[in-house]
């Protein structure tokens, strides 16, 4: 059998480790449980400590269906900031041309007063404006939940469009 593959970029900084391994499991477990069966499968790709060259992370970037950002405090360290990525994939999804569908962030649940200026002013804009969607979560096993039902959303997205587009979602 052939399957349609689906890809899944996940941007995660160093901290959130464990949060991106948990996309990586909720991905193997959405294929085994549901995407095999109908005959699509998530390819998850992940970025966290950018040791290799900003130009691949773009090309993959480029190259997929929809982008997870998940932040904790920070961007990420001067250089290897992840708000490139996610302007990257906010620019994708604009263009038609690109296979890029929707762009998701994450949010931890961290006070404002530990979280950066800059991703503090990020995060209250895109709660005052809900663009682009969004989660917030207070621990990984809470982020694990979330991802799982996203993939399932998206695997139904994928299968089943015009259901999706007639459900007002």
């Amino acid at each position: 059998m052939s399957y349609r593959l689906i890809r899944v970029f996940c941007a995660a900084p160093g901290n959130l480790e464990k949060e991106k391994q948990l996309f990586q499991d909720a991905a193997a477990e959405c294929n085994a449980a549901e995407g095999m069966a109908a005959g699509c499968l998530f390819v998850p790709l992940s970025v966290s400590l950018k040791l290799k060259g900003q130009d691949v992370v773009d090309a993959n970037i480029r190259l997929s269906d929809y982008f997870l950002l998940v932040l904790d405090d920070t961007w990420g360290p001067p250089g290897k900031s992840f708000e490139h990525d996610y302007l990257l994939a906010e620019a994708c999804r604009a263009g038609a041309e690109l296979p890029m569908r929707e762009v998701i962030v994450f949010l931890k649940d961290t006070p404002a007063d530990r979280v950066e200026a800059d991703l503090e002013r990020f995060r209250r804009a895109i709660a005052e404006s809900a663009a682009p969607r969004h989660h917030v979560f207070r621990d990984a096993a809470e982020f694990g939940l979330q991802v799982r039902a996203l993939l399932s959303e998206w695997l139904e997205s994928e299968v089943h469009p015009a259901r999706q587009a007639g459900s007002g979602q």
